[in-house]
C-alpha cells in the first residue's frame, strides 16, 4: 500500500471512529457537518503539501536516518515513550513560539480558528505546518535518534491518532491522569477563546513539559469553553485562508 494511501485511509478510520464517540459523548453540541467538511478539504491540501515536500527534501539529505537494531518489545517501547517524549518537548517550544511570535501566528492561526473544535479539526492548519513541522522535529530525530523497525511500524499511528484524539469533540475527563496525559478536556482549553486560558496547555502528549515550564492549567470537572479566534472567521473562504499568511507579513512589514 502506498504511504500517501495509507495516511489517507487512517485518517478517514480515525474521523468515523472518534466521530461516533462525538455524537454520542459531545462536549459541545450541535456542530455542523459542513465545518467538518471543510476541515477535511484542509486535511488533504495538508497532507499533499507535506508528502510532495518531503519528496523533494529528503533526496537531498546526504545521510541516511538512523536505524536502530531490534531487540525486541520492550526495547522498541522504550524507543517510542522517548520519540514521544522528545518530539513533545521538541514541539512545545515550536508552538510556544507560534504563538509568542507575531510572525509565526499566521501559520498556526487557521488551527486556531475552528469555532467547532473536533477530530476533524487536528490538520485544520496552513499548508507550511507540515514542512516546518517536518524540517525543526520529524526530521531532526529521524537523523539523530531513529527507531527500530517495530517502533518506525508503531509510530505514526500513535502521533496520528492521539493527535486526532486530543482534538475530539469529547466530554471526556482523565481524572488522576490529567497532569500525566494530554486528553480532549485538555487540549480544549488551548483553543479555548477565553482569556484565562490563553497561552495554556502547549504541549501535544505529556502534560509535565507544561508543568515544568509554567504553562499549565488543568481545568475543572466540566469546563469545556467554547473556541475560535478573533482574527479568522471560523468559515473564511478558501483563498482567505491561503492568502491570510501573506497578507499578515505584509502588514507587519509596513509597521517595521
Amino acid at each position: 500500500m502506498l504511504p500517501m494511501t495509507r495516511t489517507f485511509l487512517t485518517i478517514i478510520s480515525l474521523y468515523f471512529i472518534l466521530g461516533i464517540f462525538e455524537v454520542f459523548f459531545p462536549a459541545e453540541i450541535g456542530q455542523k457537518p459542513k465545518g467538518r467538511f471543510r476541515n477535511a478539504l484542509f486535511t488533504m491540501i495538508l497532507v499533499a503539501t507535506g508528502a510532495a515536500f518531503l519528496a523533494w527534501i529528503l533526496p537531498l539529505i546526504p545521510f541516511k536516518a538512523q536505524r536502530l537494531p531490534d531487540r525486541g518489545w520492550g526495547f522498541s517501547l522504550l524507543v517510542v515513550f522517548a520519540y514521544l517524549f522528545l518530539t513533545d518537548l521538541l514541539f512545545y517550544w515550536y508552538h510556544r513560539a507560534q504563538h509568542h511570535f507575531k510572525w509565526f501566528w499566521p501559520i498556526h492561526e487557521l488551527h486556531h480558528s475552528d469555532t467547532e473544535l473536533n477530530a476533524t479539526t487536528s490538520m485544520r492548519t496552513y499548508w507550511l505546518e507540515r514542512p516546518l513541522q517536518a524540517s525543526f522535529i520529524v526530521l531532526p530525530l529521524n537523523y539523530a535518534i531513529g527507531a527500530d523497525a517495530t517502533a518506525s511500524l508503531i509510530l505514526p499511528f500513535l502521533f496520528t491518532g492521539w493527535l486526532f484524539f486530543t482534538h475530539a469533540n469529547l466530554k471526556l475527563n482523565l481524572g488522576f491522569a490529567t497532569p500525566i496525559l494530554t486528553g480532549p478536556q485538555m487540549h480544549r482549553i488551548h483553543h479555548s477563546n477565553q482569556p484565562q486560558h490563553q497561552n495554556k496547555n502547549f504541549a501535544q502528549f505529556f502534560p509535565i513539559i507544561d508543568i515544568i515550564f509554567g504553562t499549565y492549567y488543568r481545568p475543572a470537572k466540566n469546563e469545556y469553553p467554547t473556541t475560535g479566534t478573533p482574527g479568522l472567521a471560523t468559515d473564511a473562504s478558501l483563498w482567505t485562508v491561503m492568502m491570510r499568511p501573506a497578507k499578515v507579513w505584509v502588514e507587519l512589514a509596513k509597521r517595521t
